[in-house]
């Protein structure tokens, strides 16, 4: 029965094909029925060459995991893939019994089991395949997302680029979003889960120590003291000054691998800016600082003066000045003279100033 049944292959995948309604019933049409009808006479030839004991070709006998593969790339669910494939041993079934005569009944029903053997190794074979595609797949999937990621984070990106990332990403390229960066991956999950309760997914990319992570601003935070105070709390890291869109994230990483390098609890460049420009001019601020300072060694009262500007670079207030150091406002007046005649660097100017301001930040 089973060499009848073996010259009867295009009848059995025309039957299969009724069986689960050309596609319709487990596939969704996705497969076209020549690929559905094609793979039902390569799957009853396999089952028929394994129930008959014979050999078969290379390409026969990796059919299995090549079917498994190719509907895994077409998306099919796997249950219905599997319920598919069993609706193999129906129809062979079906056929065998239309074939027996009446003595062939109890032989039938001797190696029925046996029929279902070889259709369920077939199905785990299928199995096998299409979920070492899908893995595949996923690992493609994983590394496109973060080479992805990588392209917007790491430097100027071109239109084409920030395209093709917000397809792969699956992001809106005319919404805003929110960089922030954590020292290490631990604390960067921290706020992927914080992230999470508050049903918001994000992207992050592991960059030097650094956990960079990408959520679109949605309006729940109004500015980045804001994002701190409700995503980072208890925890290092921080957050770039503005929401910005795919083109721009580069340049808010930048600014939050340098604010997280300075390894403080959460902050912002608002709040880390005095500590930031130390650290950026950390190979000339020494330079700089002789050239403020020095000329003040040999001034009297050198420590009275530079306590006096440094209280005065902070509000460019002669009266304040004063009040917080509890002396007469003639006294501060006398102090600024007498900084600027030493060191030649007038005080109304506000560039000036502000360095002098840098200068006075302790290292």
């Amino acid at each position: 029965m089973l060499q009848q049944l073996d010259n009867l292959d295009d009848d059995l995948a025309a039957e299969y094909l009724t069986q689960i309604d050309r596609g319709a019933r487990f596939y969704d049409s996705v497969p076209e029925e020549d690929d559905l009808l094609g793979a039902a006479r390569l799957a009853f030839r396999y089952l028929l060459s394994v129930l008959l004991e014979r050999p078969m070709s290379a390409e026969l006998a990796e059919f299995p995991t090549a079917v498994g593969a190719l509907r895994a790339t077409q998306g099919i669910a796997l249950e219905n893939l599997t319920a598919a494939v069993r609706t193999d041993f129906l129809v062979a079934w079906s056929a065998l019994l239309k074939l027996a005569g009446d003595d062939d009944m109890a032989v039938l029903a001797l190696h029925v089991d046996v029929l279902w053997q070889a259709v369920d190794d077939f199905a785990i074979r299928v199995q096998s395949g299409y979920l070492d595609q899908r893995l595949a797949m996923a690992r493609t999937s994983t590394l496109e997302q973060q080479h992805s990621l990588s392209e917007l984070f790491s430097g100027e990106p071109a239109p084409a680029t920030v395209r093709r990332a917000a397809q792969i990403l699956g992001l809106d390229e005319s919404a805003t979003y929110w960089v922030i960066g954590t020292p290490g991956e631990d604390a960067g999950r921290t706020v992927t889960r914080r992230l999470l309760t508050r049903h918001l997914t994000a992207l992050d990319y592991v960059d030097h120590g650094v956990t960079l992570i990408l959520v679109v601003a949605d309006g729940r935070w109004a500015d980045d003291e804001s994002v701190v105070a409700d995503l980072l709390a208890g925890l290092e890291g921080a957050v770039a000054p503005r929401s910005v869109r795919l083109s721009e994230v580069h340049r808010a990483a930048a600014i939050v691998r340098m604010l997280v390098d300075l390894d403080r609890a959460a902050t912002t460049l608002r709040g880390s800016w005095a500590q930031l420009s130390i650290t950026q001019l950390s190979q000339v601020i020494e330079d700089l600082r002789g050239y403020v300072l020095g000329p003040l060694d040999e001034v009297h009262d050198c420590e009275l003066i530079v306590e006096t500007i440094q209280v005065f670079a902070g509000s460019g207030s002669v009266s304040d000045t004063a009040s917080a150091l509890y002396c007469h406002r003639n006294t501060v007046m006398n102090r600024i003279r007498r900084f600027e005649e030493a060191t030649g660097i007038s005080l109304r100017s506000p560039r000036a100033l502000a360095m002098v301001q840098l200068c006075l930040l302790p290292a």
